[in-house]
């Protein structure tokens, strides 16, 4: 009955706080170590494939392959395209971890729409780059801004704004799924940083 009651205060607080917020369009929320987050996104852009635990299946493979932590690339792909194999940004990018043409050919992709050819870049790709940064964090801020964006600034994560939401997306749902919500007794605080209104549920162990 408490988590039942919960989840209602906490439905009715999300929409009655929202309301003081300026217009989002998409609206993405997600809780992480007992706090609740609610962010405006944008549009979402790839639909979900309807074959898509088969698409996880590989994204595993390759993930396992090129020594990459799987929950990581998982996530990655997620960001990317959403499992997706025929996904194409705006810009561009193709397939399931949105390859360049570029990066496409300078990792021996014929087809970018086959999604093994594109697990098998995207995974390699990946693991280059943190083979020669040896951290996650600026392996992902390269592959989102470009290795050179990377160098730019002093090897660090560049200040762009989707560069760092990327990031962010990617390390916080990785680290979700490396360490599970702990349970206990909560009380809740409700703040606004910026566009994203958090809402907290504080454990008292």
């Amino acid at each position: 009955m408490k988590r039942l009651s919960l989840c209602i205060f906490l439905t009715s607080l999300m929409i009655n706080t929202l309301t003081s917020v300026k217009s989002f369009g998409w609206i993405k929320v997600y809780e992480r170590n007992g706090v609740i987050y609610i962010t405006g996104i944008g549009e979402k852009t790839f639909k979900r494939p309807k074959n898509v635990n088969r698409i996880l299946e590989k994204v595993k493979l390759y993930a396992k392959r090129y020594g990459i932590p799987e929950k990581l690339f998982i996530e990655l792909v997620r960001a990317e395209s959403n499992f997706n194999p025929k996904a194409v940004s705006p810009k561009g990018a193709l397939g399931l971890c949105q390859l360049m043409p570029a990066t496409a050919r300078r990792f021996r992709v014929k087809n970018p729409f086959d999604p093994d050819e594109n697990l098998r870049a995207g995974a390699e790709y990946l693991r280059e780059l943190y083979n020669k940064y040896r951290d996650w964090k600026l392996a992902l801020a390269a592959y989102n801004a470009g290795e050179s964006a990377v160098e730019k600034y002093g090897r660090r994560v560049p200040p762009y704004k989707e560069t760092k939401a990327y990031v962010r997306k990617i390390l916080s749902r990785y680290e979700d799924l490396k360490n599970p919500r702990r349970q206990g007794n909560c009380r809740i605080v409700v703040k606004q940083r910026g566009d994203t209104i958090v809402i907290s549920n504080i454990l008292e162990e």
